[in-house]
């Protein structure tokens, strides 16, 4: 059986090389900076993760492995079969960037925003989880996520928009969306009508101390086997997800906010 007659069944999923690159997200030429109404971009850090390598790396590891760590022989079977051309999988991009940091009354405020885009639809749909976080002690004040769905996975034919509720974890150091990636299934198509394919989360932070800087990180997990995924956040603005063998990602999307 092969990775996508799997996938049919339980939907699975990939990971990559990774690439850091700053760039402007739909900059202005002159200024390098972008308005998002009143969300002033500064130049945005980005990765890239392929599902291809994800699913590659899965397959390196021994039966005997990925049988101690809870895998049927149905999805080992599947895990190591044929993998079809490179081109054939999605990327993902994740970005992290700022607008403002700010000091008043002995405390520290900062707005970050985090993206995420598919070059194409992913094999595996079943739950991704985008995650931000900074490297101090700041808690999220308030936090606004927005997903865009296509139809089909199809990146030319946009559809609806949610508003996902954004979640925190370790006491509101760390925020993340659990993003199901599909809705109302086409039995007919066997595809999902519409697949969610990019969005951003946006978050206002504070901390009870003057700080003249921060880092500040984005990640993606990627699920690409059946299982209940999870994020963790840890120091220097660390992004991880588990279980890692069914829940892939990359290196985080790292910058430094500087006050102004």
């Amino acid at each position: 059986m092969s990775v996508f007659a799997l996938c049919a069944v339980l939907t699975v999923s990939a990971f990559a090389d990774t690439e850091t690159a700053e760039y402007s997200i739909h900059a202005d030429s002159k200024s390098n900076i972008t308005a998002y109404n009143d969300f002033v971009l500064q130049p945005a850090v980005s990765k890239s993760v392929s599902e291809y390598e994800m699913i590659k790396e899965l397959r390196q590891y021994p039966t005997d492995t990925l049988k101690e760590n809870g895998f049927s022989q149905k999805e080992i079977t599947a895990i190591k079969g044929p993998l079809k051309a490179k081109s054939k999988y999605g990327n993902i991009t994740y970005t992290i960037n700022y607008d403002k940091m700010y000091q008043k009354n002995g405390e520290t405020f900062l707005r970050t925003k985090m993206t995420w885009d598919w070059s194409k639809a992913p094999i595996c749909l079943l739950t991704d989880i985008p995650a931000m976080t900074t490297s101090e002690t700041f808690t999220k004040d308030s936090a606004t996520a927005k997903v865009q769905y296509y139809a089909y996975g199809n990146k030319n034919k946009k559809t609806s928009t949610s508003s996902p509720k954004v979640k925190t974890a370790n006491a509101g150091q760390g925020v993340y969306i659990k993003l199901s990636m599909g809705k109302n299934f086409d039995v007919s198509e066997h595809s999902y009508k519409e697949i969610p394919l990019s969005g951003s989360i946006t978050t206002s932070w504070s901390v009870s101390k003057k700080l003249k800087q921060v880092g500040i990180a984005s990640n993606y997990g990627h699920t690409i086997l059946s299982c209940t995924p999870s994020v963790s956040f840890g120091r220097s603005a660390a992004i991880g997800f588990t279980p890692e063998k069914r829940c892939k990602y990359g290196d985080e999307a790292y910058m430094k906010a500087t006050l102004k």
